[in-house]
């Protein structure tokens, strides 16, 4: 929490949320990580530089074509090792995981961390949930970030409710309680509700 508290970003998270993901990848030794809402590159800098620790790679989207230029001079003013963990795709989530010429999306590869912060529409953060779960190693994690938005809020618990065999860390949603004054964090004090996979998914179904 030091390290990252040092330096100014971009990143609309804040210095608790930001210090616990670098954390999370830095001790689980995560190596293959997908973010979904690049923004302005503040907070993927930061997983950036844990996963490169890891020797891995972090995918990055983000389809605003007004952030771009800036997103990619971004990640070229990065250390090299960090920038060569770096793969950004300036489209829509729903687009690049359609795209199966992708090599980052062949029958080999899964993810052990997807962040979703990107549309945050029911239909939006609901497909992100499938899509992510479809490509999520064993015991994946998927976190999701402004849990306190309804909609999104209202996605994770439908997720949930046909994913069985994906579970929310803390149970603290009610899959048949509808009252929004009541939704919780996983972990108080952080917008995050974080889930966990199964040991023995299938990797890339077609469903």
């Amino acid at each position: 929490k030091n390290w990252i508290s040092l330096k100014e970003s971009t990143s609309l998270l804040s210095t608790e949320s930001r210090a616990f993901l670098y954390d999370l990848i830095i001790k689980l030794k995560l190596n293959k990580i997908l973010e979904i809402g690049t923004y302005y590159g503040g907070g993927t800098k930061d997983l950036a530089i844990a996963v490169s620790h890891n020797n891995g790679n972090l995918i990055t989207l983000d389809p605003s074509a007004d952030r771009t230029n800036i997103i990619q001079k971004e990640i070229s003013s990065w250390d090299q090792k960090v920038k060569n963990s770096t793969f950004f795709f300036p489209i829509r989530s729903s687009d690049f995981f359609l795209m199966k010429n992708y090599a980052v999306l062949n029958k080999d590869i899964w993810f052990d961390l997807c962040l979703i912060d990107g549309d945050h529409s029911y239909t939006g953060a609901f497909s992100d949930l499938i899509n992510c779960s479809q490509y999520s190693g064993p015991n994946g994690i998927i976190i999701v970030d402004d849990y306190n938005q309804p909609p999104v809020y209202s996605a994770v618990k439908d997720f949930l409710k046909i994913n069985t065999d994906w579970s929310e860390i803390n149970n603290s949603i009610n899959l048949h309680y509808t009252e929004f004054s009541k939704m919780n964090p996983s972990i108080e004090k952080l917008p995050f509700l974080i889930l966990i996979g199964p040991e023995n998914p299938t990797i890339n179904q077609n469903i």
